[in-house]
């Protein structure tokens, strides 16, 4: 009999029982299951590690970090269980997942300002490879689950490409910042995603019926992402863009600081950007009108009552004015 070795991407009753391999159930099989498996689970947690970075320099609370660390490790494979009519999507049957994503996201958030005190950001190697082999992982699972699904070639390397980037699509967006995958001032990310799953695709169907064929396909294929992106980012290669807009003009790397005393103070200095973040030059901001002081806020962020002179009434007027102003007005 087949391994049943499932992961939560897939389940048991797709084409072949869960990741079983079509080669018999030998060892090279059982172990590509394995590796997937657990590069699966890796990559779910350092997604969630970035995407609770990325808030946590955008200023939001915990919670705000938890909703987008768990959009962007399961975004992807939500939006593609929805497309493919795959219900309940995978992680609200296995919540693994989700436990796995919200862990990490509560201890990134902890732990994460004292790293970035001792000069840790998230380009430093360990998690940029981390993250890089846990999305090879992505390309297979999201690959195999388009052609279990009966999708043509072409729509399972979709499929795969919405499972490997639409998260990070989602946490850019939540956050603000500009879209990795769509802009020219980071390496390329969807494109060796899209060639790895190629790869995938191209010998399943080739080696289809031989022993671990589908093995050797995976294998392929996960190699193939991971060597590209490793090479990506070590020879900086980008694709085209136009010379005469380039992305760095006037807008910063989403790696770059992020100022919350600027950002949290006031507007953006550039209200019409719609991203609402600032320039890398200093801009004259307009005066603002004076504004009555405010108390501190008290326990757990409870702002205590006004002052008996800055209430206002529903009528417009303030009792404390009332008391003292002339009756005869």
């Amino acid at each position: 009999a087949s391994p049943n070795l499932s992961i939560g991407h897939l389940r048991t009753g797709s084409t072949g029982t869960a990741l079983a391999l079509r080669g018999g159930g030998s060892d090279v099989e059982v172990g590509t299951n394995a590796m997937l498996k657990v590069m699966d689970i890796f990559g779910t947690a350092l997604f969630a590690v970035s995407g609770t970075v990325s808030a946590g320099t955008r200023g939001m609370d915990v919670f705000g970090c938890l909703v987008v660390a768990i959009a962007t490790a399961m975004g992807g494979g939500s939006i593609r269980d929805m497309l493919l009519g795959r219900t309940p999507v995978y992680w609200a049957t296995d919540t693994t997942y989700l436990k796995i994503a919200a862990v990490s996201s509560l201890a990134t958030f902890v732990i994460w300002p004292f790293l970035e005190d001792l000069g840790v950001s998230m380009k430093a190697w360990p998690l940029a490879a981390s993250d890089t082999l846990g999305i090879g992982a992505f390309v297979i699972i999201g690959a195999r689950i388009g052609l279990d699904h009966g999708l043509a070639p072409l729509g399972a390397v979709v499929c795969a490409v919405m499972t490997s980037t639409f998260g990070g699509v989602l946490r850019d967006v939540l956050c603000r910042q500009p879209v990795r995958i769509l802009h020219s001032e980071s390496t390329i990310y969807a494109t060796p995603v899209a060639f790895g799953a190629s790869v995938y695709v191209t010998l399943r169907q080739a080696l289809a019926g031989q022993d671990a064929g589908e093995a050797i396909a995976a294998i392929a294929g996960y190699c193939s992402t991971v060597a590209l992106l490793f090479a990506a980012e070590g020879f900086g290669l980008r694709l085209p863009y136009w010379f005469k807009h380039p992305m760095s003009h006037g807008q910063p790397s989403q790696y770059e600081a992020f100022d919350l005393t600027t950002k949290l103070a006031g507007h953006s200095t550039v209200q019409s950007f719609p991203l609402n973040m600032t320039t890398r030059e200093e801009k004259a901001m307009p005066e603002e009108p004076e504004r009555i002081p405010h108390p501190a806020p008290g326990l757990w962020g409870v702002d205590p009552p006004f002052p008996e002179d800055v209430r206002v009434s529903r009528g417009g007027a303030s009792s404390a004015a009332g008391k003292g102003a002339n009756p005869s007005c």
